[in-house]
């Protein structure tokens, strides 16, 4: 007998993995956005300097910690 389906196989370390990929293009495409945004519209420089900063100390942290986490699946 023929098979006709396609069988795909992957663990879940495999799917863990490739949505971590996906979060962190989201990630990387919307903080570009957002400094593009912040910088072209802002209206006073030390309260863009000062948000991005913020922004970047707050986030890239989590990150690495998502990305640390998914080593240990």
């Amino acid at each position: 007998m023929l098979e006709t389906g396609l069988t795909i196989n992957l663990s879940i370390q495999s799917v863990a993995n490739i949505a971590f990929l996906v979060a962190l293009f989201i990630y990387i495409v919307y903080s570009a956005i957002l400094v593009y945004h912040w910088k072209t519209y802002g209206s006073d420089l030390k309260v863009t300097s000062f948000t991005l900063m913020l922004y970047f100390a707050s986030s890239v942290p989590l990150v690495i910690i998502a990305g640390a986490l998914l080593m240990l699946i």
